[in-house]
């Protein structure tokens, strides 16, 4: 559609199972390999924005891999014997030319703290300075208005053209709720990327799903 213009567009799978080879107008965007992970392929040079687009997804079966009766690499769990093609969501996802390419958040039980690492990128032609803030809401209230029980602070980034930053964020976390299957508890981080300028609104936001849960082995 038209409202994508001046954007990023991205295709973004859940899992397709085996591999998988994406063509957009009758040219190759990408592949990827692995059916339980999820991939984004860039297809802004790729699109005709206003205009009608075709997309064609080929799929290669994990058997077509066998040599000697035998698969040259693993295929996770029993699952990958009965699951084959496209078998989570796609999604067409337009970002502006400056946008949150990831957040990943890592928590510690042991050490009461989590740690975030957020990702920003410039897609476009001019240097750039922006801000991210970050802020985390129960999983099942991350609406606007929401009071949020944690946030972090403000970190600036200046981005050449073309080029990708993590910024990593470390912070105390005294009385995290924690996730047990009894109470499968889940937060929600909700980074949201600025201008430099105080007042404008925000160029992009992402959200991603978490909880805290810790696995430990030590001595008796």
């Amino acid at each position: 559609p038209q409202a994508m213009a001046d954007k990023r567009v991205f295709l973004r799978f859940e899992a397709v199972q085996y591999w998988a080879d994406v063509y957009v107008n009758g040219r190759k965007a990408g592949s990827h390999e692995g059916g339980f992970t999820p991939f984004e392929i860039d297809i802004t040079d790729l699109v005709n924005i206003g205009a009608p687009n075709e997309l064609i997804l080929g799929v290669k079966s994990r058997h077509l891999f066998t040599v000697n009766g035998r698969t040259p690499y693993g295929w996770g769990s029993f699952w990958g014997e009965v699951i084959s093609g496209i078998w989570q969501n796609v999604w067409l996802i337009a970002r502006p030319q400056v946008y949150i390419s990831d957040a990943f958040v890592a928590t510690s039980v042991d050490k009461r703290q989590i740690k975030l690492q957020l990702s920003v990128t410039n897609s476009s032609p001019v240097p750039t300075r922006v801000r991210l803030n970050a802020h985390v809401f129960e999983a099942d209230q991350p609406a606007p208005g929401s009071v949020p029980v944690k946030g972090f602070t403000r970190k600036h980034v200046s981005l050449e053209p073309g080029e990708t930053k993590t910024v990593t964020i470390r912070e105390p976390w005294a009385s995290p709720r924690l996730w047990w299957p009894d109470d499968p508890h889940l937060y929600v981080l909700v980074t949201r990327l600025y201008p430099h300028d105080e007042n404008s609104d925000p160029l992009d936001m992402l959200r991603t799903r978490f909880g805290f849960r810790e696995f430990t082995i030590g001595p008796d």
